[in-house]
């Protein structure tokens, strides 16, 4: 599937989301970039301009995809360098949370995976990962073998980079010029609902039959608005 008529119109660079792998983009031809996702031991700010300091600009646009964790990652990205970014397509991926309450919440939440993550047999880890509200009960079409991950550096990810510990970034969105996407299923209804914090500076679209998983929920709707949204920069 490509994201333009003329794939080598555009440098297209993927941040996949936790427990996901660059190859999960493989599906979709025209990226040219996908970007493995590690905890470099630091915050979610250290590693934006990390990867924005390996991003070179050339004549060609730079269009940044960030899904799920990798979204918040790229959120971070583009406040922290807007002038290296001609693009952004977010999708299913929180800005951050409002409340201390919230924070607290998720961050307990989170060390409680991490220790799962850590300990956990494997399949029934996955069955439970899986099991998750925002997945819609639809299986993810790819495999996640043991043997394909660090289990240290998933709990890593999970405790370092808790929403839990993130900041707000919705002001400082606002205030980017470049254009973005934010991408939704909507049968994930807690982020249709964080898509509202979007409209007032981005574009927002739902793509039906999916939910937290779009890109591969519904490839198909997927690539007509992300082919609509880049066919317009």
């Amino acid at each position: 599937m490509s994201l333009c008529k003329k794939p080598q119109c555009h440098n297209i660079f993927a941040l996949h989301g936790f427990l996901g792998l660059p190859t999960d983009w493989e599906l979709f031809d025209s990226i040219t970039h996908p970007i493995g996702v590690e905890n470099d031991g630091f915050d979610l700010w250290h590693w934006s301009r990390s990867f924005n300091s390996s991003v070179k600009k050339t004549a060609s646009k730079n269009i940044l995809i960030g899904y799920s964790l990798g979204g918040r990652l790229a959120m971070h990205s583009l406040i922290s360098n807007p002038d290296l970014w001609d693009a952004a397509i977010i999708i299913s991926a929180n800005p951050g949370l409002q409340s201390v309450k919230e924070r607290e919440a998720r961050l307990i939440s989170d060390e409680h995976w991490a220790q799962r993550f850590l300990n956990d047999p494997w399949a029934p880890l996955m069955h439970d990962w899986n099991a998750n509200a925002v997945f819609g009960n639809r299986p993810f079409p790819y495999l996640r073998e043991e043997s394909a991950f660090d289990r240290k550096q998933l709990s890593s990810l999970l405790v370092n980079w808790s929403l839990g510990k993130q900041e707000s970034l919705h002001a400082r969105l606002k205030q980017l010029s470049l254009p973005i996407l934010y991408l939704a299923g909507e049968h994930d209804k807690p982020f249709c609902s964080i898509a509202d914090q979007f409209r007032d500076f981005a574009e927002v679209s739902i793509i039906p039959d999916a939910a937290h998983r779009v890109p591969w929920d519904n490839p198909k709707n997927f690539m007509n608005k992300i082919d609509i949204f880049i066919g317009g920069l």
